[in-house]
């Protein structure tokens, strides 16, 4: 008569389990490096809105009103392909993208690198608002009245985008885990809000691309292999 077997995990048991936990793994990871070409077009997208914004004038920092090929070369685009939008609203759309890669960059460092690490909520909530208040600014900007106060919605997501990320960073650098840089990281994307509009003079862009920097540079290391171990990190 055969031994009962029930309750009792064989190693035949947990391969398939292994292998699901696996690729949802190799999943996440995936969908976390979009926070890397997304990072780089808030690159390219803060200088043209600066620009459009301030119509070119003495308010746009100098060196945006010298990269005359970028804004000849924004300019092509949109009069190819922006239709009966403007300028603005045209580039505009693009930017919630980068909210969305941002926040798909931490959601799998968090889920993959560090799940056991807590500081990550603010962060995670605060880029997630961002996406909707900046979609609903500039695709509803054909509603009276809504693209304005969706944009002041937005506006005060960016001091919660400013402290998730140094919360999360702090949490992450405390004495406990395997890898404390990740932490640095975060601190320096927080922190890096103040040369980054300084030097863009233009929100929400100014204020969002060190955060999405930082969240690409943990997407790509989270996708070769990164792992925080917290030792003896409370989930806070």
């Amino acid at each position: 008569m055969a031994p009962a077997t029930s309750g009792v995990s064989t190693p035949e048991s947990q391969a398939p389990r292994a292998y699901a936990r696996a690729m949802s793994e190799r999943a996440v990871k995936t969908v976390g490096l979009v926070a890397i070409p997304t990072a780089v077009l808030l690159m390219v997208l803060g200088p043209i809105q600066a620009f459009v914004w301030g119509d070119g004038g003495p308010d746009v920092p100098a060196w945006i009103r010298s990269a005359d090929g970028l804004h000849r070369w924004a300019d092509s685009v949109w009069l190819r392909l922006g239709g009966s939008l403007d300028r603005y609203h045209f580039w505009g759309r693009l930017m919630v993208l980068t909210y969305l890669g941002a926040l798909a960059g931490v959601w799998a460092f968090h889920r993959v690198a560090a799940p056991r690490v807590g500081g990550w909520r603010i962060l995670v909530v605060a880029l997630a608002l961002g996406a909707v208040f900046d979609l609903g600014g500039y695709w509803g900007s054909t509603f009276d009245g809504i693209s304005g106060v969706l944009a002041g919605f937005e506006f005060f997501c960016l001091p919660a985008l400013l402290v998730g990320s140094l919360r999360y960073g702090w949490v992450l650098r405390r004495p406990g885990t395997q890898a404390r840089w990740p932490g640095f990281v975060l601190l320096g994307g927080g922190l890096g809000v103040i040369p980054s509009m300084a030097a863009i003079a233009y929100w929400p862009h100014g204020v969002v691309l060190p955060v999405a920097l930082a969240a690409a540079v943990l997407a790509a290391a989270t996708a070769f292999r990164l792992r925080v171990e917290p030792a003896s990190v409370p989930a806070s």
